[in-house]
């Protein structure tokens, strides 16, 4: 904040054949004391602002939520799920995050007008007329992919709650056991038991825990314990190594 007021005649000063490059207000040269700006205090008895700190626990909150769907989707994902089964779980998720972003771009919206009208009372520029095309380019970018990461949410969560929600009983399947390994994702790490299903020609991951998957050091054929899901997903549940001689 400054220690004008809007309406305060304030003394400026320039150089001479400089003008208007030169041009400075006098409380901005530190010149005289107490003058110009002033550190933003809060008035006494003001409660402490909490926004700050809600923002940051709602960022937290976001990135562990975006985490756990990756894993969700790694973890539960369906048998033979195909393109044209996710469009249904994805919609709700995207028409949200562009309703969200439909409310915030009309916020944005008046603010800028707002700042248009006080710029074009000053005789500045229009601020659409100093607008950057590039701008206007990521801006695209980013709302494309906060539509997707929020259809992506939802497909996430079907899929979570197809497993979750699932009370069939489990049939037992021999596995071809394809190998083990540990990815890397950032800070995470992943054990993955790699196998495929009879009569499958892609192979399949069975995301584990170290302990779990030392089981598979020396596995040709294992035994995965199939569902058939909430909403019809068939999913795998558990994946054991096969007993020697099976």
């Amino acid at each position: 904040m400054t220690s004008f007021q809007v309406g305060d005649y304030v003394t400026a000063v320039y150089l001479p054949g400089k003008f208007p490059k030169s041009l400075r207000l006098v409380g901005f040269l530190d010149l005289l004391p107490d003058s110009g700006l002033a550190p933003r205090l809060p008035p006494p008895g003001a409660k402490p602002d909490w926004r700050a700190l809600l923002m940051f626990v709602a960022f937290v909150a976001w990135c562990a939520g975006m985490f756990w769907n990756v894993y969700a989707m790694q973890k539960y994902e369906p048998v033979d799920f195909e393109f044209r089964q996710a469009i249904w779980p994805m919609l709700p998720g995207a028409a949200a995050a562009a309703l969200v972003l439909a409310g915030a771009w009309l916020y944005r919206r008046r603010q800028q007008r707002r700042a248009e009208e006080d710029e074009m009372e000053l005789g500045g520029k229009s601020l659409w007329a100093r607008m950057n095309p590039f701008d206007s380019t990521m801006q695209l970018v980013t709302v494309c992919g906060l539509i997707v990461l929020g259809a992506t949410a939802t497909l996430s969560w079907s899929w979570r709650a197809n497993a979750w929600l699932d009370d069939s009983r489990g049939e037992l399947k021999t596995v071809e056991i394809l190998g083990r390994r540990v990815q890397k994702q950032g800070p995470l790490r992943h054990y993955i038991v790699d196998y495929r299903l009879p009569g499958a020609r892609q192979p399949r991951q069975y995301y584990t825990t170290p302990e779990h998957m030392a089981n598979f050091a020396n596995a040709v054929f294992g035994v995965a314990e199939l569902h058939e899901g909430r909403f019809g997903w068939q999913w795998v549940k558990t994946l054991h190594p096969a007993a020697p001689g099976r």
